[in-house]
C-alpha cells in the first residue's frame, strides 16, 4: 500500500512539474513577443508571472533580468519604474547576472559614479562564467571612461579581453581607451591590426573589421602615414558589401586622407557621396 501511495505521489509531483514547466515556457514566449512588439508594460507583467513559476535559478535569473529591462524602458513615463527595475535586478538569484543587470541599469541612466562606487571592489574576473564577466568588466570600464579614469578603464577592459579573447568587441574597446584616454596610439594600432589580421577578406562588412580598418587608417593618417592608411582601406574601397551607414563612415575616411594628400577632386567626390547617403 505504501509503495502505491509513493508511486501516486511521485506521479502527481511529475505531472505538476511538467505543467509548471509548460506554464513557464508559455509565459516566457508571451513576454518575448510582447517585448518585441514594444508592449513593455504587458511584457513586464508576463515576465513577472513567468519568474514565479521558473524551474530553476538560471531560468529565474534570465526572466528577472528581462523584466528589469522592461521596467527601465518605462522610466520616462513613470519615474517609479527606475526603482522597480532595480528591485527586480536585486531579486535575481545568480549574483553575476544580478550585478551585470544592475550595472546596465545604472549605465542607461548615466549614473557612472554610482556604478563605480557600488561595484568597484567586485572581483568580476574571478567569475566562473567568463562571457558574463567580460560583459560586466566592459560595463565598468565604460563607467571609468565616462568619468575620465583611463587607467582604471584600461585595467577592466584588458581583463574583459582576457575573459573573452575571441570576442573582438573587447579589443576594440581596449584600443579606444588606449587612443582616446591614454594617448597611446601604438598600442591601439597593435590591437586594431590584430583584428584585421584575423579576418578573412570576405568579412569586410563585418562591424569589428570595418571599425578596426577605419580606426587604423585614422591613426596612420594622424601620423602622416597616408599611403599606409590607404592600403588599410583598400579592401573596403569597393563598398558594395557595406550598408548605407557603413558606406558613409568609409567615404569620409577616404575623403579625409584624399584631402590631406591634395587629391581635391577625389576628396570632394567622397564627401559629396557621403552627404548624399546621409540625406544632406
Amino acid at each position: 500500500m505504501k509503495v502505491l501511495q509513493i508511486a501516486v505521489a511521485l506521479a502527481a509531483f511529475w505531472a505538476a512539474s511538467v505543467a509548471c514547466a509548460d506554464a513557464f515556457e508559455d509565459l516566457k514566449k508571451k513576454a518575448q513577443e510582447l517585448k518585441k512588439q514594444g508592449e513593455h508594460v504587458a511584457a513586464l507583467e508576463a515576465y513577472t508571472e513567468a519568474a514565479a513559476v521558473a524551474p530553476d535559478d538560471v531560468a529565474t535569473s534570465e526572466i528577472l533580468e528581462q523584466a528589469a529591462y522592461c521596467a527601465l524602458r518605462q522610466r520616462h513615463k513613470n519615474a517609479a519604474m527606475r526603482e522597480k527595475a532595480m528591485e527586480l535586478a536585486k531579486r535575481i538569484p545568480l549574483k553575476p547576472v544580478s550585478v551585470k543587470c544592475r550595472m546596465v541599469l545604472l549605465k542607461e541612466d548615466y549614473k557612472y559614479g554610482d556604478l563605480i562606487e557600488t561595484f568597484k571592489d567586485e572581483d568580476i574576473a574571478a567569475w566562473e562564467n567568463k562571457r558574463l564577466a567580460a560583459e560586466a568588466l566592459s560595463l565598468r570600464a565604460s563607467a571609468y571612461t565616462a568619468v575620465r579614469k583611463g587607467q582604471e578603464a584600461k585595467t577592466d577592459m584588458a581583463m574583459a579581453v582576457e575573459c573573452a579573447p575571441a570576442n573582438p568587441k573587447y579589443r576594440l574597446g581596449l584600443a579606444r581607451i588606449y587612443r582616446s584616454h591614454l594617448n597611446d596610439d601604438e598600442r591601439a594600432l597593435a590591437l586594431y591590426r590584430g583584428i584585421l589580421a584575423e579576418a578573412e577578406p570576405a568579412t569586410v562588412d563585418d562591424e569589428p573589421y570595418l571599425t578596426a580598418a577605419l580606426e587604423t587608417a585614422a591613426i596612420l593618417r594622424d601620423h602622416a602615414r597616408y599611403d599606409e592608411a590607404l592600403d588599410v582601406l583598400d579592401p573596403i574601397k569597393d563598398m558594395t558589401a557595406l550598408n548605407s551607414f557603413e558606406k558613409i563612415r568609409a567615404l569620409r575616411a577616404f575623403g579625409e586622407i584624399y584631402a590631406v594628400l591634395g587629391r581635391e577632386d577625389e576628396a570632394v567626390a567622397a564627401f559629396d557621396k557621403a552627404n548624399e547617403l546621409q540625406g544632406r
